[in-house]
């Protein structure tokens, strides 16, 4: 049984699970089915398999109605977050299950070993997924003109707020902890963004089919008190505890009998949704979750093997026939020289004349098994994950001298999960650009909106020249840039194309233009020439 903060759990790969939740029972603390299980408001507010919140309530109903916000932030601390701890401490290298099991007796070797797969398994996978930048490009062929400029707004937002940076931070909270959230700020003159954490963040849906978002809360706690905004579409609401009482603080006060105002610099100025979360999947399982069992087994058959190597190198001495004093003793222990004879007048001879001998005592150990059992382990956590390992001895060779379809089925597993996450960040990314176009003023679809996200997999370069060629007349040459792995922009690469064109025929003309203007000059002087030449004559 493991023990998470005096609670008793079964397994810990289970509890942090979606779907999984504390219960009383008879003997403390388990876990128990998380089905649909009620948080607030007598059962309007309920949380689901996944572990995501729905509402039977409004907007308007739950902010009226502070108790129902506290009793979500309480049940979220107390139920959710000590699973997104563990992830955390997982994550840093901190394995719960191999610290936290019982001393060995007698002195024995106790070495506690901790392989960090699961921080390997989340870089590995969040470099394939983000290494390489997300191209974002606006495409409206019935007016190129506006498309340009939609995409000087977006490109210059994205290098204001740094993007890129927020963007990978993004896509890796949501591979440790199953899901993430972006949030929006109004500042001046445009909006910014901060990657929010599951432990103290959480969107509110509605129980309908379309999961509409209803309320998203962020929170933080000292342990006493709760200081808590709650956000929808139009503004921000600050509750804290005042007085002993949980109440919104950020309201004017107004005259007796009026309604109070809410704070104007908690009004949003864009329209939209202002939190933004990225599920891992569907059922928001973080990228180790279901191979926590296998990465504590290898912590256990590592440590396992240190304690044999330590049992080794503190063999036990054992001697037959003779029997040693003290200061004999102490010199083997500090000398490591032992030397016996059979002799009677040696001091090491006894009555029985036996022949003195001395060995070591040490385990059997088969490291061939142990080492099988590692490798199938680390093997198994790979294969569950979906992730490559990029230690196998399978990427050995070039991936110039690998084709690029064995490039491909080496990454299937991987490119599929990237894809699936890739569709779920879309989805957030175009709602968070809908809310910086209404800030802007800019007047487009979001819809028009393209993600480019480029896998970071070993390229065959020579291989995908020629899949140009002999594309060339076929598409488009943005099309066929994009078979590029070189090119990070093909739009932009087609407009330095485009560019370099014009530059040649105009360098082609000037050269022309000014052999044509040497020419008559030089015609005009042999001309002056003649002329002269005759009026000498």
């Amino acid at each position: 049984m493991e023990t998470i903060k005096g609670k008793i759990v079964k397994n810990l790969q289970d509890y942090i699970l979606t779907g999984q939740t504390f219960q009383n029972g008879a003997n403390g603390f388990e876990m128990v089915e998380n089905d649909d299980q009620i948080v607030a408001g007598s059962g309007n507010v309920y949380i689901d398999d996944s572990d995501v919140y729905h509402t039977t309530l409004t907007k308007e109903q739950i902010i009226a109605d502070p108790s129902i916000i506290e009793t979500i932030v309480n049940y979220h601390e107390e139920n959710i977050v000590p699973k997104y701890r563990i992830k955390r401490d997982y994550y840093k290298g901190r394995h719960h299950t191999i610290m936290n099991k019982p001393s060995t007796p007698l002195g024995k070797p106790d070495n506690r070993l901790i392989v960090n797969l699961p921080k390997k398994l989340t870089d590995t996978f969040n470099g394939f997924f983000i290494g390489d930048p997300i191209q974002i490009r606006y495409v409206d062929n019935t007016n190129q003109d506006e498309s340009d400029k939609t995409n000087e707004e977006i490109s210059n937002w994205m290098n204001d707020v740094n993007f890129t940076d927020k963007a990978s931070e993004y896509a890796k909270t949501a591979d440790i902890y199953g899901r993430a959230y972006f949030r929006a700020f109004d500042t001046a003159n445009s909006i910014d963004i901060a990657v929010l954490s599951p432990r103290d963040t959480l969107i509110v849906y509605d129980n309908t089919p379309l999961n509409n978002p209803v309320i998203a809360i962020n929170y933080s706690t000292n342990g006493i008190s709760n200081d808590v905004w709650v956000m929808d579409d139009k503004a921000d609401y600050h509750f804290s505890d005042v007085n002993g009482k949980f109440s919104m603080v950020n309201i004017q006060e107004t005259e007796e009998g009026q309604p109070n105002i809410l704070n104007q610099e908690n009004i949003h100025s864009f329209e939209g949704f202002p939190v933004f979360e990225l599920p891992e999947n569907d059922e928001r399982v973080g990228i180790f979750d279901n191979v926590l069992s296998l990465i504590d087994a290898a912590d256990e058959i590592l440590s396992s093997k240190a304690n044999d190597i330590n049992s080794i190198s503190n063999g036990i001495l054992v001697v037959t026939g003779a029997q040693l004093t003290d200061d004999q003793l102490a010199n083997v222990k500090t000398m490591h020289v032992l030397n016996l004879y059979d002799n009677d007048d040696d001091a090491l001879s006894d009555s029985n004349n036996k022949t003195p001998n001395a060995y070591y005592v040490t385990p059997d150990i088969n490291d061939d098994m142990q080492e099988h059992m590692l490798d199938r382990t680390i093997e198994q956590v790979y294969q569950n994950a979906q992730v490559v390992n990029m230690n196998d001895s399978k990427f050995g060779q070039s991936a110039s001298a690998i084709s690029g379809i064995a490039l491909k089925q080496r990454y299937q597993d991987m490119m599929s999960k990237a894809e699936t996450k890739a569709s779920k960040m879309d989805s957030s990314l175009r709602a968070l650009f809908s809310c910086l176009f209404s800030k802007l003023k800019v007047d487009a679809n979001v819809q028009n909106i393209e993600f480019n996200h480029k896998q970071s997999i070993p390229k065959n370069v020579l291989e995908e020249a020629q899949t140009v060629q002999a594309l060339d007349g076929q598409v488009t040459n943005e099309t066929k840039l994009s078979a590029l792995s070189l090119v990070k922009d093909t739009h932009a690469e087609v407009q330095n194309w485009m560019n370099e064109q014009e530059q040649g025929v105009q360098n082609v003309k000037d050269i022309v233009n000014n052999a044509i203007t040497n020419a008559d000059n030089n015609g005009g002087d042999s001309d002056d020439n003649s002329n002269n030449s005759e009026e000498t004559d």
